[in-house]
């Protein structure tokens, strides 16, 4: 999966649940932790700053780290 694909599926599914954990698994078929490691990656890429810098500003922010870390 692109980091695209990962930035686009963090941004329809923001904060974390238990709703979101399901989705994870079902939807791009990884665990929790393998999806966020993805997705910090996907945020520190070129690709993904150039896809949605927004959301990979955020990603990257870290206070936002902090609180998904808080959350889980």
């Amino acid at each position: 999966m692109s980091p695209a694909e990962l930035l686009a599926f963090e941004a329809a599914n923001p904060g974390w649940s238990s709703n979101k954990e399901m989705r994870i698994r079902r939807e791009l078929q990884v665990t929790p932790p393998r999806y966020l490691q993805l997705l910090l990656r996907a945020a520190d890429s070129t690709e993904g700053m150039l896809a949605d810098p927004i959301t990979a500003r955020l990603v990257r922010s870290p206070g936002r780290r902090a609180r998904v870390a808080a959350q889980r």
